[in-house]
C-alpha cells in the first residue's frame, strides 16, 4: 500500500516536472518531498515490529525478540482490512499503543481464526446468549 501511495506520488511529481516552466522550483521541491517520504518509508517499514500475536481464549498476547516473554495486551483493534494484510493497532497494558501489519502469508494456516478473534466482541456479563 506504502509503494502503491509512494508511485502515485512519483506520477504526479513526475507530471509536474513535465508541465512546469524551466527554472521552476517547484518541482524540485517536490522531488525533494518524494525522496524524503519513500526513504521515511523504507526506514519505518525495516523497524516495524515483528512478532507472534496470539489469543488463548481469554487474552492477547504479542510474543517477539524484543520481550523476554509473552506479553498480555488490551483487545487489538482491526483499523484497515485488507483480506490478506491487516493494519492492527495494539495497547500493552501501560496502555502505550503500537501499530502492525497482520499478513496472511506468514500464517496462512491460522490466518481466518485470527480475523475471526480480532473481529469478536467479547461477551457481556449477564446477557444470555
Amino acid at each position: 500500500m506504502l509503494m502503491g501511495c509512494w508511485v502515485l506520488a512519483a506520477s504526479v511529481t513526475a507530471g509536474w516536472w513535465h508541465l512546469a516552466a524551466s527554472g521552476h522550483v517547484g518541482p524540485w521541491l517536490g522531488m525533494a518531498a518524494l525522496v524524503l517520504s519513500g526513504g521515511g518509508a523504507v526506514w519505518g517499514w525495516q523497524r516495524s515490529p515483528t512478532g507472534v500475536l496470539q489469543w488463548d481464549g481469554q487474552d492477547w498476547q504479542w510474543q517477539s525478540a524484543g520481550y523476554q516473554s509473552p506479553t498480555t495486551l488490551d483487545a487489538p483493534e482491526p483499523v484497515l482490512d485488507l483480506q490478506n494484510l491487516l493494519l492492527v493497532r495494539m495497547h500493552n497494558r501501560a496502555g502505550a499503543p503500537w501499530w502492525v501489519w497482520a499478513d496472511a502469508a506468514s500464517d496462512p494456516l491460522h490466518w481466518l481464526d485470527l480475523r475471526r478473534a480480532l473481529y469478536a466482541r467479547p461477551a457481556h456479563a449477564g446477557v444470555a446468549p
